[in-house]
């Protein structure tokens, strides 16, 4: 795919933004959007913060399951556990859920599982996990979360494909398409990077990691009015501004400085358009733990 300039290049300037200014891309912003965000699951999930039930009653999992309200308390608990960013607690109780042998079909409890072991670095496990949910209601949160992991280990051709599975599952999750938009940018496709931003935007208003992707994306096609309006539009700091202004720059001066070779001729070849925040690293610089890739936070 073409590339502005050198693939390594760009991914490390964006990097060091995001380390720096933006908390290693996480965002406390970031919209409720994985499993809670299908319509199915909003439904379980506001039955699940119902008054305490007696253990006979019933509900509905994630998708459709059946399960007493006991199992249902249960599984929010662990759910708002990863939120809090406790994902070893959240480990610890779907084991101690798992010893009830009819809670090993729902759908949710696995889910979760997959997101405790990726928040934990273990990645090959969380991918075990998610692949069996890939045929789901779930599924979009399987594929992004397939997607994180692929990018965490620098696999972003294979990560963009997966993060578009989860697009194509799930529509209208802002997330999904602020970390689509971010692999598309890294992967040499700015204008439909800054489209992604757009939609996320629109779809959750106030989701500022993708404000800031969005200012990113002007500042690459020199629309700096457009990012200032943006900026201002959000609330975005002039110190992250300032930051994001300093990575164009630099982007910009190597790729002056760069020679005539194919990668200036992908250059300009390329749309305009671009967007940042997501997976913002080389595969030597990724973080430990990614949820610092919005691509990546909870």
């Amino acid at each position: 795919m073409s590339h502005a300039m050198s693939s390594g290049g760009w991914q490390a300037l964006v990097g060091i933004v995001c380390l720096t200014a933006l908390g290693g891309c996480a965002s406390s912003s970031t919209p409720d959007t994985a499993w809670t965000q299908s319509q199915g699951a909003q439904s379980a999930s506001s039955r699940l913060a119902a008054p305490q039930q007696d253990e006979g009653d019933t509900r509905r999992g994630a998708c459709g399951e059946e399960m007493t309200a006991t199992t249902g308390m249960q599984i929010s608990l662990i759910r708002q556990m990863l939120n809090d960013d406790k994902p070893r607690a959240a480990l610890a109780h779907l084991d101690d859920l798992s010893l009830d042998a009819d809670r090993g079909s729902l759908a949710e409890p696995r889910l979760l599982r997959g997101e405790a072991l990726r928040k934990t670095g273990k990645r090959d496990r969380a991918d075990e996990v998610y692949d069996t949910l890939t045929d789901t209601c779930l599924a979009a949160d399987a594929w992004r979360g397939i997607a994180r992991n692929q990018a965490a280990r620098g696999e972003l051709e294979t990560a963009l494909d997966s993060m578009q599975r989860a697009r194509e599952a799930r529509p209208i999750d802002a997330a999904i398409r602020n970390d689509l938009g971010y692999l598309r940018l890294l992967e040499g496709q700015p204008r439909r990077a800054e489209d992604e931003f757009l939609t996320a935007l629109e779809l959750s208003p106030g989701y500022s990691r993708a404000a800031r992707n969005l200012v990113m994306a002007l500042y690459a096609q020199n629309n700096d009015r457009q990012a200032e309006g943006v900026a201002q539009r959000y609330g975005i700091g002039q110190e992250d501004m300032a930051l994001l202004r300093q990575t164009r720059l630099a982007k910009a001066e190597q790729t002056a400085t760069s020679s005539n070779s194919s990668i200036d001729t992908a250059s300009a070849s390329t749309p305009s358009g671009a967007g940042a925040s997501a997976i913002t690293h080389t595969p030597s610089e990724l973080p430990a733990a990614d949820d610092e890739l919005e691509i990546i936070r909870q």
